[in-house]
């Protein structure tokens, strides 16, 4: 650390140093040993080691996934797989065929970190739910309507309410879109 409170990083891939500035010290407190971490978009974080190793892969090197094991999964005919572990959950699912020929039927990328840090990146959890919400509801306005059908919206719409009465608390806090709790 600089006498002005500002510092320096050696960047892990490209020896390189980078200079940060007295407000990314005093907000990350980094620590020898720590990352470093500057985002498509310009935004700066610092990560402890332990947490970027364990939640972070090598530029170039594949994401390592793993298998969902969840009892609520039927898993007769399809895989779900969740990596890129980061801000405590997954923010990649890939969903694969059971047949072991390991074709991606699908590829879910989630936000990762706080809109207004991280910039629009990702999936929000709700835009996903409204994905089903829309499909079930085509179903039910079809001869394929049935009341287990009517049962998963009604529970899928109030999953959507209590996470938009969350966003609205987080606005009212105004801490919408940040890491602040």
């Amino acid at each position: 650390m600089n006498p002005d409170g500002s510092g320096e990083a050696l960047l892990h891939c490209e020896s390189e140093r980078e200079f940060v500035n007295k407000s990314f010290m005093d907000k990350n407190q980094p620590q020898e040993g720590g990352y470093y971490v500057k985002y498509k978009g310009g935004y700066e974080s610092y990560s402890p080691a332990k947490a970027f190793e364990e939640g972070y892969s090598l530029y170039g090197k594949p994401l390592e996934f793993m298998e969902i094991t969840n009892s609520l999964f039927s898993k007769n005919y399809t895989v779900v797989h969740g990596g890129d572990l980061a801000f405590n959950a997954y923010h990649e699912f890939v969903v694969t065929s059971k047949e072991g020929d390991d074709v991606e039927l699908a590829r879910i990328n989630f936000q990762k970190g706080p809109i207004k840090e991280s910039g629009i990146n990702g999936v929000a959890n709700e835009d996903l739910i409204l994905m089903v919400v829309t499909r079930l509801q085509q179903f039910q306005a079809s001869p394929y309507q049935c009341r287990e059908n009517a049962l998963a919206l009604t529970k899928l719409e109030e999953a959507v309410m209590w996470l938009r009465k969350r966003t609205l608390d987080r606005e009212a806090r105004n801490v919408e879109g940040t890491h602040i709790v």
